[in-house]
């Protein structure tokens, strides 16, 4: 009897991988979301600093197919992926402008101008690497160079500023901002990084000679202080 249950498993778990393939092959000619943003940016730049990035504009053909992405990272309700070219391409909701295009989803008289993006749009080039936290995103160009962007309620792009707010209300989600220092365009953090990883809205990084750092929300006792703190700074742990 235990041998006829096995055999069961095993051939539900091989339909299960038939179709599973089927799928993914059918959807190597479709968009991965609803189809891409033809018109780029003819410049895409940040001023929050002296290092700045911009794409060049182009017209796209066509949508990155399943076939040419090589890294995926999913934040809440957003999505990065890095092509072969090295291209990073982000795409979903935009409220802190987690997506790095310039723009962010706002509330103007009471009407939410909406910026989050249904299909594909490209951020950057000469990506190796990216990681997605709660509201936020980073990434790690060719040249060890590591750049954030998105959510800093907690100094989480690790840029020195943080977003403040007027806690004097209760509960926290109506807080008023006092100086929103959230970025919608990339910003230069640290250089010679190998690996990065993000948590709801903390980081860590591995440098070129293997150091270790965070920045972010942050329990502090893991830095021999106890608490916990912000640091809006990467620190070396």
């Amino acid at each position: 009897m235990k041998r006829i249950f096995c055999i069961i498993i095993m051939i539900l778990l091989l339909v299960m991988c038939v179709l599973l393939i089927s799928s993914c092959g059918s959807n190597q000619n479709e968009p991965l979301a609803n189809g891409i943003d033809e018109t780029m940016n003819d410049e895409q730049q940040n001023s929050e600093g002296n290092e700045s990035i911009s794409v060049v504009g182009e017209e796209m053909k066509a949508a990155p197919k399943l076939s040419d992405c090589k890294f995926i990272a999913e934040g809440n309700l957003f999505s990065l992926v890095i092509t072969t070219d090295g291209s990073l391409w982000a795409w979903g909701q935009n409220d802190d402008g987690q997506l790095g295009d310039g723009t962010r989803t706002y509330w103007d008289n009471g009407n939410e101008i909406d910026n989050g993006k249904t299909s594909p749009i490209k951020i950057m080039g000469d990506v190796v690497s990216v990681a997605a936290g709660a509201f936020h995103s980073l990434a790690i160009k060719s040249d060890g160079s590591l750049w954030a962007w998105g959510n800093n309620d907690a100094g989480q792009l690790g840029d020195g500023t943080i977003t403040t707010f007027d806690e004097t209300e209760y509960p926290p989600w109506n807080w008023d901002i006092i100086e929103d220092n959230s970025k919608s365009t990339p910003i230069k953090i640290m250089d010679g990084v190998v690996s990065v990883a993000a948590g709801y809205n903390h980081n860590l990084a591995i440098k070129t000679d293997g150091s270790l750092w965070a920045w972010g929300w942050i329990r502090s006792d893991r830095l021999s202080a106890g608490g916990i703190v912000y640091k809006t700074e990467p620190v070396q742990l």
